[in-house]
C-alpha cells in the first residue's frame, strides 16, 4: 500500500505543478498581449487540458485525505457502529460507481485512439489522451474509496478526522 500512497502523492504533486504552470502561462500570455502585442498561441489550449488533468490527478489524493465536501447532518446523529457500517457501504458504492465511469471513459479513449481523432484547436493533440487521463483518475479514486471502505482511516496521511469515528 505504500507504493499506492506514493503514487497518490506524485499525482497530487503533478496536479499542483500543472496548476502553477497554468498560472504562469496565462500570466505570461496576458503580459505579452498587453505589452508586446503578441500571444502565446498554446496557452489557452494548454490551460484547458491542464485543468482537466489537475482535477483527475488530484482527485485520488483528495479522496485519501477525506478532503471532499461531505454533508454529515444525518450520519452525525447515528450510533458509531451504524455510522461505520454506513461509511463502508457508501465507500464501496462510490468505488463501484467510479470504476464504472473509469471503464466508460476507457472505452471512449480506445474508440478515439482507433479512429485517430484529434482535439480541435491551433495545436491539436490525440483526443484519446484526455479520456484516458479521466479514466486513470477515476480508477485510482475508485481504488482509494475501496481501500478506505475495507481499512477505514488506516491509510490517511494527514490528521483529517475520520468521519466514521
Amino acid at each position: 500500500m505504500i507504493v499506492f500512497d506514493r503514487l497518490l502523492d506524485v499525482l497530487a504533486a503533478a496536479a499542483v505543478t500543472l496548476l502553477m504552470l497554468v498560472m504562469i502561462s496565462v500570466g505570461a500570455d496576458v503580459i505579452l498581449r498587453s505589452k508586446l502585442g503578441g500571444s502565446l498561441t498554446w496557452s489557452l489550449e494548454f490551460s484547458e487540458h491542464a485543468l482537466l488533468a489537475v482535477l483527475f490527478l488530484g482527485m485520488p489524493w483528495l479522496a485519501r485525505e477525506n478532503g471532499h465536501v461531505a454533508v454529515e447532518v444525518v450520519t452525525d446523529v447515528l450510533p458509531a457502529g451504524l455510522r461505520i457500517a454506513l461509511a463502508r457501504v457508501i465507500g464501496v458504492a462510490s468505488a463501484c460507481l467510479l470504476a464504472f465511469l473509469a471503464w466508460w471513459a476507457a472505452r471512449l479513449a480506445a474508440q478515439d485512439y482507433v479512429l485517430g481523432i484529434e482535439t480541435i484547436g491551433i495545436h491539436p493533440l490525440p483526443r484519446y489522451i484526455l479520456p484516458a487521463l479521466v479514466s486513470f483518475g477515476l480508477l485510482t479514486t475508485s481504488l482509494t474509496y475501496l481501500r478506505e471502505a475495507i481499512f477505514p482511516g488506516r491509510y490517511r496521511s494527514s490528521e483529517t478526522p475520520d468521519p466514521a469515528a
